[in-house]
């Protein structure tokens, strides 16, 4: 699942569902608020799935594997599309964050795997 930004920073470019933390939730119960603030849906964290660091920002983004518990998504005022995309159609060119780009290609190349791992990642500003 992709969202097609319809907030600053990066408006009109694709992500994976994701933000920061409220205070007093844990990364798990965030990434389950924004899946639904950006996409009504809702799920259930299967794991995690990347670290990406962000040593400039001070940031790390956690992404996890979610199972959506239904087919149902709509707008949010946050995402003005949705989309799942196929491999080959997935827009790279278009996407908002490098965390978002790393962490599809590495579920990509991983996704048959029998061994699952956390996959690291670190954003080097150029």
């Amino acid at each position: 699942m992709l969202c097609r930004r319809n907030i600053e920073p990066r408006f009109g470019l694709w992500n994976l569902p994701s933000g920061f933390l409220e205070n007093g939730e844990t990364v798990e119960e965030g990434a389950l608020r924004e899946l639904k603030e950006e996409s009504m849906a809702e799920g259930e964290i299967l794991g995690l799935h990347s670290l990406y660091n962000l040593p400039h920002a001070n940031q790390v983004y956690v992404h996890f594997l979610v199972a959506l518990n239904s087919n149902y998504f709509e707008l949010t005022p946050e995402s003005s599309e949705i989309e799942f995309f196929d491999p080959p159609n997935i827009p790279y060119s278009d996407m908002a964050f490098s965390s978002s780009t790393f962490s599809i290609k590495k579920y990509l190349e991983n996704v048959h795997s029998t061994n699952p791992k956390v996959h690291i990642g670190t954003y080097v500003k150029s």
